[in-house]
């Protein structure tokens, strides 16, 4: 039954139309948001008591400390493997879901034999540059959170830290960036070419939501937002990918929000 015949049979359109339930058949959707909720999962059952989340909850520094000294602790409570698998996770869990929409057309413009390599492909070139970025990522955020500790507090560093994470939300170069990265990639219909083009284009748009996401990940975690701070940013960046005018001031505002809370809570 189509989606106009339910609405007028029941008169309420239904919760998941026909040709959204089709979309979900193709690989892209699938290989997105199954991987995203089995890291989601991950995550929430390894909470710090057993599964110390090393970036988010590294020892924090003395209100008085010097740059130094919190540096020092901050080196000293680093793991470097559990770190970066949780950033594996954080990825996964964070990024996938925003590319559903993207998969999903690379999918409908390929022959159907070359949808499942062709999707792997690029989500692929797309993960390898995030994953890439770990290393860079830790250490900025050692580095973000022992500076701002060793100047305003622990607590206030953490209101600091998302502050900045909210000013380069509503940042207009960051705006621009966001928009030039809706593009369509061109890719060939099958073959090794489409392979190439999918590695190509998803290594690419990695790199735009590298520079319009990675500030705001870094952010929250010289936050120590843990696992709700990821989930409010991932949430925020998912609306924003959605809106057709996206209104940054809002998630920004509930950035600042989040910070208040998380230091009286």
């Amino acid at each position: 039954m189509s989606a106009a015949a339910t609405t007028a049979r029941t008169g309420r359109a239904p919760v998941l139309s026909p040709v959204f339930a089709r979309q979900l058949a193709v690989p892209g959707p699938l290989f997105t948001l199954l991987p995203a909720l089995a890291a989601w999962c991950l995550l929430a059952a390894m909470p710090a008591a057993h599964f110390d989340l090393q970036i988010c909850a590294t020892p924090p520094a003395t209100t008085a400390a010097a740059f130094g000294q919190a540096w020092a602790v901050s080196l000293a409570g680093l793991r470097p493997w559990p770190a970066l698998a949780e950033w594996g996770l954080m990825v996964v869990a964070m990024m996938l879901p925003l590319m559903v929409a993207e998969t999903g057309q690379i999918a409908a413009r390929v022959y159907r034999r070359s949808r499942t390599g062709v999707v792997l492909t690029y989500l692929a070139g797309y993960l390898g540059a995030w994953l890439l970025a770990g290393l860079m990522v830790v250490i900025l955020t050692l580095a973000a959170r022992a500076g701002l500790q060793s100047v305003a507090g622990t607590e206030a560093s953490s209101l600091l830290a998302l502050g900045a994470g909210a000013l380069w939300m509503i940042n207009p170069l960051r705006l621009r960036l966001l928009a030039r990265g809706h593009y369509r990639p061109v890719i060939a219909a099958g073959g090794r070419r489409a392979l190439k083009g999918a590695a190509r284009a998803g290594a690419g748009k990695a790199g735009f939501c590298l520079l319009t996401c990675l500030p705001l990940m870094v952010a929250m975690q010289v936050a120590s937002g843990g696992l709700a701070g990821m989930a409010l940013l991932t949430v925020l960046l998912i609306a924003e990918r959605r809106a057709a005018r996206p209104a940054p001031r809002g998630a920004a505002m509930l950035l600042i929000f989040f910070g208040f809370y998380s230091v009286l809570a």
